[in-house]
């Protein structure tokens, strides 16, 4: 122990000293400043995409309008700048003279590159450079016309109820009844297995007669139009087998509605791939004759 103690002596107090300085003098020292970050690059989000199914248009509007009741507004279609706008009265007046204002209205647009009227459909056919001019535009000039030519309440066949093979509505139609059965097909097998009380099966005569009684049909068709008739008692049909726990019925209606949907889709799409193929010989100009009965009809059911 001494000899350790006589070896320490030995070093000088000053090497110690200044071998620890540094040391001090590094820990004393504030830190240097970090250099700022570069500022992160802003990428530019790419805009959402709208919802094919847009409730302002104006076509998907007036398919929902027209489901239920009479005709309230306008049929319109489009596709690749080329649209079918209907023309309110011009079946039921077959005036040539309106059918010419409305040509030459729309024609007369900046972007239009020629606009015909078919006096069967009663609907003007135009070719239109989307980006030039809208088709709200088209529409409007279509209704300036008709005020202007007073064929706009007239005649109660503003709107008729002839069918279209664009029309959207049969299919929208057919696809909430199809949803319908399937919903009460799913409610019935669940009553059934959990035992709930089922509604009493002479519910389902209620329905049946009022589709099947001529009588009892033509007062619904009055109120709610040929295809508001065929939903509503669709969607009866699919309450009441729903409630009374007949999923067997639902499973075969259910099935039916398929094929018809399939069929309605089928047949648009059809006309979407040839309709320009199918007006290229041109349009009816004269409108179909609509004259008095020649003699009065008879009574009955034919």
């Amino acid at each position: 122990m001494g000899l350790l103690r006589s070896a320490a002596g030995l070093v000088p107090k000053a090497a110690v000293t200044a071998a620890a300085l540094p040391v001090r003098a590094a820990r004393s020292l504030p830190a240097p400043p970090r250099p700022p970050l570069p500022p992160l690059p802003t990428v530019p989000r790419p805009p959402l995409p709208r919802p094919s199914f847009d409730l302002t248009r104006l076509p998907e509007r007036a398919e929902l309008a027209n489901l239920i009741g009479p005709r309230t507004q306008r049929r319109v279609w489009t596709r690749d700048g080329r649209a079918y706008i209907e023309i309110r009265g011009l079946r039921a007046r077959a005036d040539r003279h309106a059918q010419e204002a409305v040509r030459r209205a729309v024609r007369a647009l900046d972007g239009v590159r020629w606009a015909e009227v078919n006096a069967v459909t009663g609907e003007i056919l135009a070719s239109f450079d989307e980006r030039s001019v809208s088709l709200d535009r088209l529409v409007d000039t279509v209704e300036s016309v008709e005020e202007a030519q007073r064929l706009v309440g007239e005649t109660d066949e503003d709107f008729p109820g002839h069918g279209h093979p664009a029309d959207q509505a049969p299919i929208t139609a057919e696809a909430i009844a199809l949803a319908s059965d399937c919903t009460a097909f799913a409610l019935a097998v669940a009553g059934r297995f959990v035992r709930w009380p089922r509604m009493p099966r002479g519910f389902r005569a209620a329905v049946a007669l009022v589709d099947a009684q001529p009588r009892l049909r033509r007062r619904l068709e009055s109120r709610l139009g040929a295809q508001g008739a065929d939903l509503t008692l669709a969607l009866g049909n699919a309450v009441v087998h729903g409630l009374t726990q007949e999923p067997t019925s639902l499973a075969v209606d259910a099935l039916y509605r398929a094929v018809l949907l399939g069929e309605l889709a089928e047949r648009r799409a059809v006309w979407c791939r040839r309709e320009e193929e199918l007006c290229e010989g041109g349009l009816p100009t004269k409108g179909l004759p609509r004259g008095p009965r020649p003699v009065p009809l008879a009574p009955g059911p034919i």
